[in-house]
């Protein structure tokens, strides 16, 4: 109770990432890219009737990607990953291969990645951390992109794989990213949700202290405590 007492700012800043879009209705959110505001919402509205179901799911194949980057869209796309068949949302989620490096930079459609993540088997959802192998730092780093990693850390990295190498990937820049404004978060789920080897790494990193020098463990370990963001890593 302390620490959201007389660190404000910082409680403040751990709401920004919830994984679901906060309008009350469709009509709050104007459409980005030309997507009809009225064709959301007879989908949404289809998608909730079992029995209009199948035509909701129809009128938005081929338009996965699109209605994604829109601010209304994804929120119909998430509700359709949530109450589709199995093989009619591994469908849908095939229009996203090839976008999730993209999506990782778009305010709606990580939305719908991380819905990607947490709905879908790890068979099936593998390809976001297979797109993002080789950008793993710079994903932690952006303020979208880390809340995609953090739900591979939270539903994927047991399965081992691309997802497990993304975090090993992640762990090379621990010391800066334990530091960064949005790497902490990442660096926080893995203390939560990596192996013990993964986890071991990151005290490593807490303990060395900045990457620009210091030689003293000791001293590298306080100035973390010290700082706003690797303050809550070490909690």
């Amino acid at each position: 109770a302390a620490r959201s007492t007389t660190r404000p700012v910082q409680a403040r800043s751990e709401r920004r990432f919830s994984t679901a879009s906060t309008a009350s209705s469709i009509s709050d959110v104007p459409p980005t890219l030309g997507v009809e505001v009225a064709a959301i919402e007879q989908v949404m509205t289809q998608l909730d009737d079992a029995c209009h179901r199948s035509a909701a799911l129809a009128a938005l194949t081929g338009h996965v990607w699109s209605w994604s980057q829109d601010a209304a869209g994804c929120r119909a796309v998430q509700l359709a990953l949530e109450v589709a068949g199995r093989n009619e949302a591994k469908a849908l989620v095939e229009e996203l291969h090839g976008h999730a490096a993209e999506a990782m930079h778009s305010p709606h459609a990580n939305f719908v990645i991380q819905k990607v993540i947490e709905a879908m088997p790890t068979t099936v959802s593998a390809f976001v951390a297979e797109e993002l192998s080789g950008s793993a730092a710079v994903a932690a780093r952006h303020r979208f992109g880390c809340r995609i990693l953090c739900r591979i850390l939270e539903h994927s990295v047991a399965s081992g794989g691309a997802a497990a190498a993304l975090v090993d990937e992640c762990l090379r820049y621990a010391q800066d990213l334990c530091r960064h404004e949005f790497g902490h978060y990442v660096m926080k789920a893995v203390l939560e949700h990596g192996t013990a080897e993964q986890r071991h790494r990151i005290a490593e990193a807490l303990w060395a202290g900045p990457s620009a020098g210091h030689s003293s463990m000791a001293n590298g370990l306080t100035r973390n405590a010290l700082h706003r963001n690797a303050s809550y890593v070490l909690e």
